[in-house]
């Protein structure tokens, strides 16, 4: 399991990413990155006036012109997990200017989340539980892929938003390579 980290130990200017398990696909050719199966356990995000994401989990994919990636939060157990946001699991897909034929794919499935506190001490608060965001500028719609599904999530807290669950999407802009794509 993993128990008991601590990620951004309140250094000046820098924010927590990921207490127990940070996972990211940043690049820009063909990453996967599977977080699977892991018991998740009493790890926190904090940082720079304490504010921090992913206490148990964060995972996230940035996509730019030719990234192909696909990430995957799937049948873990997280629990008694801390962070500003997302406390138990924080997952974000940010793609910009994604090619028409390239693909962005983010899942959160079949995860027990319970037992974990958001403190929300900043703008982008929520999700004591789980908190997932989709932000899309530019890009296709027919490439990206976000799905949070048969998750049991149950007795978490937050100070403001969405004590289980905070979900966030936006999309706007033309894409570069299809004008007609809104």
């Amino acid at each position: 399991g993993v128990t008991n980290n601590v990620a951004g130990i309140n250094v000046s200017g820098v924010y927590g990413y990921g207490g127990g398990v940070f996972a990211a696909a940043l690049g820009l050719g063909e990453e996967t990155v599977q977080v699977t199966s892991n018991q998740v356990l009493g790890n926190s995000a904090t940082g720079y006036r304490g504010v921090g994401y992913g206490g148990g989990i964060w995972a996230g994919s940035y996509t730019y012109l030719f990234a192909d990636h696909d990430v995957r939060v799937q049948d873990n157990t997280v629990t008694q997990n801390t962070a500003s946001t997302g406390a138990g699991v924080e997952v974000v897909l940010r793609s910009f200017e994604l090619a028409f034929d390239q693909n962005a794919s983010l899942a959160v499935s079949e995860n027990t989340i319970s037992g974990n506190t958001a403190t929300n001490l900043d703008e982008f608060s929520g999700g004591g539980g789980l908190s997932a965001g989709m932000f899309v500028q530019r890009s296709s719609a027919a490439g990206i892929s976000f799905t949070v599904e048969d998750n049991v999530i149950r007795q978490n807290t937050a100070e403001v938003d969405g004590a289980g669950a905070e979900l966030r999407v936006s999309a706007w802009g033309s894409n570069f390579f299809d004008s007609g794509d809104t």
